[in-house]
């Protein structure tokens, strides 16, 4: 027998040994095999919930690599399960871990090509997908810049409602006229996330820099049933706005949100107000966060007589008109 031929045998079965030694003194959270798999688990998991979380329709790829990444994941956790993988714990006897490793060692291969399906299904569906929200993310953009400066309390999504024909009596003639538009206000939709589907509430928005915070009608909330998730505060927050207005908000609540001419969806905090004369008002604070300084009042409050402001309860008159007022030489 050729001593070399041996020797070789001899070396490939010591290395062997070694790997199954290894294997069997380690738990799984240490195992350089499956290791990764928590965090590609993780990843998977995350791309899922911004997929499910989108009020867009996914495209038919992200469908393709979805159905690939749950294939490959259930062919993955049956090997797993085959190899004693979910019953193995890092107290687990001796016995438990060396049935382990011998599983891992004769199915080393059939492992492997399962791992790397499974990791190139997920990286596939990661970069699917944040290519598609990147898109809808810059054409959110050019859709909110559109819809501030042009929607209505009364649009109708034609994007044709800057004009108006007026008829006189007698209806033998007509004369197009200028329609006044108020760029503070806007359309928006709140997405409630549930186990089963998504759930959608339409909401009437105003941009207000009177309030440096966000607001939200009791009303709405109590009417679409979102008590649930309302938070009372411990203290009570004082808001103040201009002409010595105030009130004090007890509660807030968080919702996801998104404007009806946009597919980028927000995450804000609300404070809860009794005024419903809107059902979401967006503070000073959220304009500037957002870089929304294109928004301008399209009336000035300007008259002869000294200005009064009437301030309601939880509502807040713009400081912009206030201050092109004064600008008009009113005291």
């Amino acid at each position: 027998m050729d001593p070399l031929v041996v020797s070789s045998s001899v070396i490939t079965l010591l290395c062997n040994l070694h790997k199954f030694s290894g294997l069997a003194n380690v738990g799984h959270e240490d195992d350089p095999e499956i290791g990764d798999l928590a965090i590609l688990t993780a990843f998977y998991r995350d791309i899922n919930y911004l997929i499910l979380s989108s009020p867009v329709s996914s495209i038919f790829s992200i469908d393709q690599a979805l159905r690939r990444c749950k294939a490959t994941q259930e062919q993955l956790i049956g090997l797993l399960d085959q190899i004693g993988y979910p019953r193995l714990k890092r107290s687990s006897r001796r016995q438990n871990r060396m049935r382990y490793a011998l599983n891992m060692f004769l199915k080393h291969g059939q492992l492997a090509r399962a791992k790397n399906a499974y990791r190139d299904a997920v990286l596939l569906l990661r970069d699917i997908a944040m290519s598609s929200v990147t898109q809808r993310h810059l054409e959110s953009i050019r859709l909110e810049i559109e819809q501030i400066r042009h929607v209505t309390d009364m649009d109708d999504g034609s994007g044709e409602n800057l004009r108006t024909l007026r008829t006189n009596e007698a209806g033998a003639s007509g004369t197009l006229v200028p329609e006044t538009t108020d760029h503070s206000l806007f359309n928006a939709t709140i997405v409630l996330l549930s186990n089963e589907h998504p759930q959608y509430v339409s909401a009437r928005g105003k941009f207000d820099t009177g309030a440096d915070i966000n607001l939200i009608s009791r009303n709405l909330v109590e009417k679409r049933g979102l008590l649930d998730l309302v938070e009372n505060l411990e203290k009570g927050l004082t808001i103040r706005g201009i002409e010595d207005a105030q009130f004090t908000a007890k509660a807030k609540i968080t919702l996801t949100w998104y404007l009806n001419k946009s597919s980028y969806s927000r995450m804000t905090e609300f404070f809860l107000t009794e005024d419903d004369s809107f059902d979401i008002l967006l503070g000073n604070d959220f304009i500037n966060e957002n870089n929304l300084f294109h928004i301008e009042p399209t009336v000035r409050m300007a008259t002869h007589s000294k200005m009064k402001v009437v301030v309601a309860a939880g509502m807040f008159t713009l400081k912009a008109v206030y201050v092109l007022a004064r600008a008009d030489g009113v005291e």
